[in-house]
Formats: C-alpha cells, sequence, structure tokens
C-alpha cells in the first residue's frame, strides 16, 4: 500500500452514524472505558432521522405507568408482537419493552423536555398499543439528539469525527475490522477498529423521491453490511405515510386530521377515493380508521384511503406537486383543534406559514422509516463477528409493522447494548490486522470517482432510482410493478462505472447511489418473494394477509455476488 495516499487511524469502538442510536452507543461504550470513534456523513446534532424536524412532536414508547398505572413491560411487549403480525423477534422485543423506560429516564437525566403534567409525564395513545406509553417532546427527536450531544460533549473522550463518510466494512478472517472512509475533503482514511457499530439509518431518506427521512440516511450501513457478508431480513416492510408536498414540502400530515373528513381531490377538481372502495365499504369507515396510525396498514380498510391517492396520482391526475388537493376550509376551526394534538398540529402548520381554514394543501404518499434491517441478536451483534447494529439500521425488534413512538425507543435500548457488548469485545481483542488488498481495492474505486471525467452524474442516476422505486414499490406493488423497477435498478448499474462529479460537495452522494441500487435491489427482491398482503407490505396482486404460507421471515445475504432470499421462522419466547 505504499502508492496510497492515506491515513490509519485505530480505535476500539467505531461507531458509525451520526443519529439517536448512534449517540447512544458511542456513550455506553464511552462509560465502559472503550476508546470510541464515531464518525458521521454530517454535523452532530444535525445528522440522521432523530434530528429531522418533519413532524411537531416525538414519541417514545415506555411502560412506566404514568397516564395508565396497570400499564407494564408485559402489556408492551404484547403490543410488539401483536404490531408485528407475528414477524418480529420475540427476543429482541422483549429487550425493548423491558429496558425502555431505563432508557427513558437516562434522557430525562441528561435534560429532554418530555411533556408533563405536575410531577408524572404526558403519555399518549399509539398506534397498535393497548395502552397510553408514548411520551412526548417537541419537535420530533430534535431535542433528544441536542441532549446526546452536550452529553457527549462534556465527556470529551468520544472522537468525533464529522463530515466523514464509511465507504466499506474491512474484513479479516470473516471478521470486521473497521471501515474505510472518506472525508469532505476527499482524503481517504483506514479506521481499524476492534468492534463496529452501524448505526446508520435506514435508505428511504434518499431511495424514494418523496420520503420524511433525513436526506443523509441512504442505505449505506445496509450496503456495507451485505457486501461484507451479513444478513438482512424483513428488507419488505418500511413505512409509508402521507405529507405535503405544497405550499410547503415534507412536512407530515398528522394522522388525526383523517376524522375531520377533508374533502380530497385531484388536479380536476374530482373527488375520487369512493371509485377505489369495495362496495361494502364506506369512506367515513375508512376515514376513521385512517386516523388511528400514521403510517400505512394493510390490516384493515384504512389502506384504501392510501390506496387510492397513491394509484391517482400514478394515473396521471395528480398535481403538479405529485399531489392531491386536501381542503379542510368548510370544516369549523374548532372541529381541526378538538384536542390538545389537533391544536399543536394546527401550531404545528401555522409555524410553517399554513393556515388550514385558509389555505388548499397538496399531500403525497412518502416513504418513511424501515421496519427491517441487519439481523442481531440479543447483545446487537450482527451474522458477521465483531460488527453490531441499532436503531433504523438493525432489523428484528420490529415485524410487519411497529408500535407508533417504539422507534426512539429502540435506538436508545439497542444504542445502548451495542456499545456495551461492542466495548465488552474490545476489552478481549489483540491487536487488529486489516486486508491490505482489499483496502488498496477501495482506494481506487472512491479516488477514482474523484478523478473520473464523464457525462454520468451521481444526481443523474440517483433521480432515477427515486422515481422508479417511488412508482414501482412504495404503497400498492405487484409482480410486474416490482419486476419493472428490478429492471430499472439493473440498468442503472451499468452506469456505476462512470460516475463522476462536478464538484467535491457531491463526492458522498457519489458513493451512496451504488448502496441505493443495492439496497433497492433487496427490498424488491424480498417484496417479490413474499406473495401475500402483511402490515406496511401491500400487494394488488395478493391483497389478503397468508398465515399458512408466510407467517416467516424473509431473511436475505450476499453469495457469488447474487442475493440470496430464503425463509425463517423466529422462535416463540416460552
Amino acid at each position: 500500500m505504499s502508492g496510497l495516499k492515506h491515513k490509519v487511524l485505530e480505535t476500539d469502538v467505531l461507531v458509525i452514524g451520526g443519529g439517536g442510536a448512534a449517540a447512544r452507543a458511542a456513550l455506553e461504550a464511552d462509560e465502559r472505558g472503550a476508546k470510541v470513534t464515531m464518525i458521521l456523513k454530517g454535523v452532530l446534532g444535525e445528522s440522521g432521522s432523530t434530528a429531522s424536524h418533519w413532524s411537531p412532536a416525538g414519541y417514545f414508547q415506555a411502560a412506566i405507568g404514568h397516564a395508565d398505572a396497570s400499564d407494564n413491560p408485559d402489556l408492551h411487549f404484547l403490543d410488539i408482537i401483536n404490531g408485528a403480525l407475528g414477524l418480529a423477534d420475540e427476543k429482541l422485543a422483549r429487550i425493548v419493552a423491558e429496558e425502555a423506560p431505563k432508557r427513558f429516564f437516562d434522557l430525562v437525566r441528561w435534560g429532554v423536555p418530555f411533556e408533563k403534567i405536575g410531577e408524572k409525564f404526558v403519555q399518549k395513545l399509539g398506534c397498535y398499543s393497548t395502552r397510553p406509553r408514548m411520551c412526548i417532546t417537541k419537535d420530533h427527536g430534535s431535542q433528544i439528539m441536542a441532549a446526546l450531544k452536550d452529553v457527549i460533549e462534556d465527556r470529551k473522550g468520544i472522537d468525533v469525527m464529522e463530515k466523514t463518510m464509511a465507504t466499506s466494512l474491512l474484513k479479516h478472517k470473516e471478521t470486521c475490522v473497521g471501515a474505510t472512509c472518506i472525508d469532505e475533503k476527499g482524503d481517504f482514511l483506514v479506521l481499524k477498529a476492534k468492534s463496529t457499530i452501524l448505526a446508520t439509518g435506514g435508505a428511504n431518506g434518499q431511495l424514494f423521491l418523496l420520503s420524511l427521512m433525513a436526506p443523509d440516511t441512504s442505505g449505506d450501513g445496509y450496503a456495507m453490511a451485505f457486501h461484507a457478508g451479513a444478513e438482512l431480513v424483513n428488507m419488505e416492510f418500511f413505512q409509508t405515510g402521507f405529507g405535503l408536498v405544497y405550499p410547503k414540502k415534507t412536512l407530515l400530515l398528522p394522522w388525526g386530521f383523517w376524522n375531520s373528513y377533508p374533502k380530497i381531490c385531484n388536479a380536476v377538481g374530482e373527488t375520487f377515493i369512493e371509485k377505489y372502495l369495495p362496495e361494502e365499504v364506506e369512506l367515513k369507515k375508512c376515514l376513521d380508521l385512517r386516523s388511528l396510525s400514521y403510517p400505512f396498514t394493510s390490516r384493515n380498510d384504512s389502506k384504501y384511503v392510501d390506496v387510492a391517492i397513491y394509484q391517482e396520482i400514478l394515473a396521471g391526475r395528480g398535481t403538479d406537486h405529485l399531489g392531491v388537493y386536501a381542503d379542510f376550509r368548510e370544516l369549523p376551526e374548532e372541529t381541526l383543534m378538538k384536542d390538545e394534538g389537533g391544536r399543536r398540529n394546527i401550531e404545528f402548520f401555522e409555524s410553517h406559514g399554513i393556515n388550514l381554514t385558509k389555505d388548499v394543501i397538496e399531500v403525497s404518499t412518502f416513504a418513511q422509516s424501515s421496519n427491517g434491517g441487519l439481523r442481531i441478536n440479543e447483545k446487537a451483534e450482527t451474522t458477521l463477528r465483531g460488527l453490531y447494529a441499532a436503531g433504523e439500521a438493525a432489523g428484528g425488534p420490529h415485524g410487519a409493522e411497529r408500535l407508533g413512538g417504539n422507534m426512539l425507543a429502540t435506538c436508545q435500548v439497542f444504542g445502548a447494548r451495542a456499545g456495551q457488548y461492542g466495548a465488552e469485545r474490545s476489552k478481549k481483542m489483540g491487536s487488529v490486522k486489516v486486508d491490505e488488498g482489499q483496502v488498496e481495492k477501495e482506494y481506487k474505486r472512491v479516488i477514482g470517482i474523484l478523478e473520473r471525467e464523464s457525462a454520468v452524474t451521481a444526481n443523474e442516476v440517483k433521480n432515477k432510482i427515486q422515481e422508479t422505486m417511488w412508482r414501482n414499490a412504495l404503497v400498492s406493488k405487484n409482480q410486474r410493478s416490482v419486476e419493472r423497477a428490478m429492471d430499472d435498478l439493473q440498468n442503472l448499474k451499468k452506469h456505476l462505472s462512470k460516475l463522476s462529479i462536478g464538484r467535491q460537495a457531491e463526492l458522498f452522494e457519489a458513493i451512496a447511489v451504488p448502496n441505493l441500487i443495492d439496497v433497492g435491489q433487496i427490498i424488491l427482491t424480498a417484496a417479490l418473494l413474499r406473495k401475500e398482503s402483511r402490515g406496511n407490505h401491500f400487494r394488488d396482486d395478493y391483497p389478503f394477509q397468508d398465515d399458512k404460507n408466510w407467517l416467516r421471515n424473509i431473511v436475505l445475504k450476499k453469495e457469488r455476488d447474487q442475493i440470496r432470499a430464503y425463509r425463517v421462522k423466529f422462535p416463540k419466547l416460552q
């Protein structure tokens, strides 16, 4: 490697990512005496989905019993399992339920201002939950990230490398031993680590044309781990929901508005949802059901609202912004502000210059978070030795659907576990060796993008990826649409060897584009294999849930440069 211009750094625990799970993992590993290095594509406190500002509130599920004294972790666990429609790993779900209260009070101790009345925390009922256990903080999880950032900076023992992107995971004798990285200046780095934690979030921030996730979530962790040999699970299950496309874009449309019964019209002013309904289904009933949960679900008749709007747009009857009109103007103001949640939502819109009593908005279907990810065990270990995963990068704690507010809890629970067990492993490890041939190959790949002159830009390829994934694989899909998207992605792979950038700031995007194609193909492979509809996954050619054939999880891994998918059944707790 004498001809390579790069730096080599060593650490005990390498944390890749900058959101809530990554920050919690770094803190736990530091607490247990490990030398910790944290690399993130953006800036700490602003990176990742936890810090996103697309929602007026953030919700954290924890069975602390402040709203209902009968609530407990056993009930939380049962809710997770029922919400997952049989596809959660029960061992992991049990851990989330039991440890969420501890991780919640960690955040309280670190200064996160969860809402309180007197001495008790406010808790609301979340989707698929039987007890009110969602604790509330304003502005999604931004206040959680602010608190975690403050603690990390106070510790001073965690080396935070901002604006640095991991490009591949390093392996030695089938063990992960760190990662290759590149910083915003184009400097190539080799980070040798005794334990590596992936907390890179999901892919949906960049994989679909419309998304409510952080723009720096581009499937990097999934793709790097897949190529290193780790298994992924439940990748066909990801959340979609409604957001604004005009007059503001990427603002969540709170689910509680649906039972106000707004007027929904296409671009030419026609109401249309009813023409998508079976004869026996009433529109009002669909809207009532749709108001109970933000994400799309195929489990009840609320699905027809999402399918109707999505299909109307695909048919060319949407607005210029790829939306439909939602008109609340004829509704009494007291209807929109009927409870505390409604008042918070109205205030949220007003803070963005939108008055629902005067303005017609345009809404569309957006990708949100993934319920799948890297397959982990109770220690947050992936199936590749030395590699851990937490947050949205990890799969197993959730199934076909998840409880509202359970992702923030899971980030903290398994973020802490990844940090704990990653640190413990590092203490048992000797010096780390890397494969110099692997480093050289990755160096040439990444630096080649910087030096290449070509007419094919990363942004052009990314836009085509997002277009085909949004049009063919978002809300409703079928064999023909999924195969069409798969063909499109395969054709786009031909351009990867020609990718170039016009300026240094585009480098991270160019590195992310191959990851998006890989993750898109992984998701499509699972979606094509699962010939049923379950939870977030809806196929109009197989519109019903099929427990006889599909009460099992799909695991995906790389074999001979191909995606291999097979079915497993997670063991049940006794």
